[in-house]
């Protein structure tokens, strides 16, 4: 999974970081077919919810909701 990867360059606490985790899920969950066959798009799903978190958002409903966004969901 790209996000675990990623987290494990951060500074997130343990909890909050397995947040993140089924946030990526979550919005994984949300991508068309065709773009979970792309392991790019996916990536760069766990690219953007953890550049979110950096910025300060800790919902993980308003980070699904910003990464819908982002990819045009």
């Amino acid at each position: 999974m790209p996000i675990r990867g990623l987290l494990k360059q951060q500074t997130f606490d343990p909890e909050f970081a397995k947040a993140l985790v089924t946030t990526f899920e979550n919005s994984r969950d949300q991508l068309a077919p065709s773009d979970l066959s792309n392991p790019l798009m996916v990536e760069f799903v766990a690219k953007l919810i953890i550049l979110f978190a950096e910025q300060g958002e800790r919902s993980p409903e308003r980070l699904n909701k910003l990464v819908s966004a982002a990819i045009g969901g």
